[in-house]
Parts: C-alpha cells; structure tokens; sequence
C-alpha cells in the first residue's frame, strides 16, 4: 500500500504544482510549445463537467462534488482491496494513477473559486485575492 500512496501524492503534488504555475503565470487561453512540435501547454479552464457541460446550477455543483467523493471512497477502497489481494503491479500503479486524478479534481473544484482570482485575456489570476 505504500508504493499506491507514494504513486498517488506525487501524482497529486506535481498535478497541484503544475496547475498552480499555470494559473498564476498564464494569461488565459494561451499556451506555450512543449516538446517542440510534439505538445502544448495550453491554458483553458472548465467550470462544469466533461466537455464544459453544467449540471443544475449551485446544487448541481453540490451534488457533482459529492459524486466525486463517493466515487473517489470507492476508488480509494478498491485499491486498498487490490494491494491485499496482491493484484498485479501495473494494476495497482494504474488505478493509483486515476485515484490521484480524481482526488486532483475534488481539490480543484471545491478551492480554485475561493482561493484564485478569475484569469482573463488580459489578467493573471491572483493567489487569495
């Protein structure tokens, strides 16, 4: 269980790391070139689901907050079963992988409108405005 959970903070900081420089150095919609030709960095947020949908205003994003948690306990206890049970390593890294992704997502929709001024075209977002 220890190797999961060293997998999942690392995830988990540099995601955080990364989304943090990103907002606080990036005009929105721009980019930068990564890899040469090979990637962008781009710059977009999405304040609803998948694919910008939004789901039934305020509540909506309550109820989607709680979804998120209860599927990240189900995760999260799956995993822990998993490492039990000895299940394959590249079983384990992988559902590690997606834990940290979706604990990565609680973290941002529950904080980057309380502690992140809004980033424009024109306007770095600021930390605790």
């Amino acid at each position: 269980m220890k190797k999961a959970l060293l997998i999942i903070l690392l995830v988990l900081l540099a995601d955080q790391a990364l989304k943090v420089w990103v907002k606080l150095n990036f005009f929105y919609d721009s980019s930068i070139s990564i890899l040469g030709d090979k990637g962008y960095l781009h710059f977009i947020e999405n304040r609803g689901m998948a694919f910008g949908m939004e789901f039934g205003g305020p509540w909506g994003k309550l109820l989607l907050t709680l979804f998120r948690i209860a599927a990240v306990s189900a995760i999260g206890y799956s995993l822990y079963k998993m490492v039990k049970r000895k299940a394959s390593g590249m079983l384990v890294v992988s559902v590690s992988l997606i834990l940290a992704g979706a604990l990565g997502n609680i973290i941002d929709s529950t904080f980057y409108g309380v502690i992140f001024s809004a980033s424009t075209p024109f306007k770095k977002a600021v930390l605790f405005p």
